[in-house]
């Protein structure tokens, strides 16, 4: 695919914003300079660096890179604000500057993007890695646009450094980004795309997201976790109305049914409810497939039956809870949930002991 031709808008602009970024920097600049499409220009922020990340930057002579320089900390969200400001291309990439992109990443997703018109916003499955370049795991996002929507209202569905989205998707905001977020960005940009165009997640892996010590995701844990779920409610309450669901609800929700913790407890049966609430709302939405959404019904309640407690189940049926998780999908769910049920007796590992 060809380089940038003078005098001629690029087909992507890549944003990446830079603090302090050795000694990741460089592999994550030539990761861009050596894609297999050319036609990009890079937009480099230097957001007031003290170390030597601008020194880096400025030895690389490629007529595709455009460095700027914030004369103070302006902090990602503004940084990339600031870069997207002086964007030229039909589309916008991002790329972290501690992370790497694969080599035919740029030229994989924009094919996707050109093939598939009613899409705007695109990730792609990642690699995760550590310190010394070594994999650690594949994780795979969901693919569909219909299991971004559902996931987006709870989690963030996009790995931010795999994300390239159509410029005029967010061409009538002044800034894409929210300056009120300083962490959790991109899960409140990616929410309110979704409302205007269609998403997607590629399954091949095209880059590698590094974990670190020094990166933001484990520095500021807390507070990214606190406003993804402010995020998370926002999603939902633009769904369901603005009083419906509480946000003790949400936290127990995205961290029992959407988070490491897999165990359920006889106390989680109003959120079972609750859960189901909003998968029959989301049922409702134009945009989404109904057959996938029978499918999501379907692994919801399987989830449920499984690995609530044996002690809970009478409350369970009393409550309506079971009777609505067996719409549409009676025998397919009873079977898969019973035969759970009966290993966990025969085997003796009730979630409640």
């Amino acid at each position: 695919m060809g380089m940038r031709t003078e005098n001629v808008a690029p087909s992507i602009s890549v944003l990446m914003s830079v603090y302090n970024a050795m000694p990741y920097l460089p592999q994550a600049v030539e990761s861009i300079l050596g894609q297999t499409f050319g036609d990009f220009e890079f937009i480099v922020i230097n957001d007031a660096s003290t170390d030597e990340s601008r020194e880096v930057i400025d030895s690389y002579r490629d007529a595709r890179i455009r460095l700027l320089d914030n004369k103070e900390n302006l902090g990602l969200t503004r940084s990339l604000n600031r870069a997207f400001q002086h964007a030229q291309g039909e589309f916008i990439a991002r790329q972290d500057a501690d992370d790497i992109s694969l080599t035919q990443r740029l030229e994989k997703q924009i094919s996707f993007l050109r093939d598939h018109q009613d899409v705007g916003l695109l990730g792609t499955s990642y690699q995760v890695i550590n310190e010394a370049g070594q994999v650690l795991y594949t994780s795979h996002p969901p693919a569909s646009d219909t299991e971004i929507r559902w996931i987006t209202l709870f989690h963030n569905a996009f790995c931010h450094t795999s994300v390239m989205f159509r410029r005029n998707v967010v061409l009538q905001d002044t800034y894409p980004y929210n300056e009120a977020m300083r962490y959790a960005q991109d899960y409140e940009l990616w929410s309110r795309l979704l409302r205007t165009t269609r998403a997607a997640n590629l399954g091949e892996p095209l880059v590698q997201n590094r974990t670190h010590a020094a990166n933001i995701t484990t520095q500021q844990s807390e507070s990214q976790k606190r406003l993804a779920s402010e995020v998370s409610l926002a999603n939902l309450r633009n769904l369901l109305g603005e009083d419906f669901p509480q946000q003790e609800d949400i936290e127990c929700i995205r961290g029992k049914f959407f988070g490491r913790d897999k165990r359920l407890s006889a106390t989680d049966v109003n959120s079972c409810s609750t859960l189901l609430t909003i998968l029959d709302c989301f049922e409702t939405i134009s945009e989404v497939d109904t057959a996938m959404v029978r499918d999501i019904r379907f692994q919801t309640a399987k989830r449920i039956l499984r690995t609530m407690p044996l002690s809970a189940l009478p409350r369970l049926i009393h409550s309506g809870v079971f009777g609505e998780m067996l719409r549409g999908n009676a025998l397919r769910i009873a079977g898969g949930a019973l035969a759970g049920v009966w290993h966990r007796v025969t085997a003796g590992t009730d979630a409640s002991r």
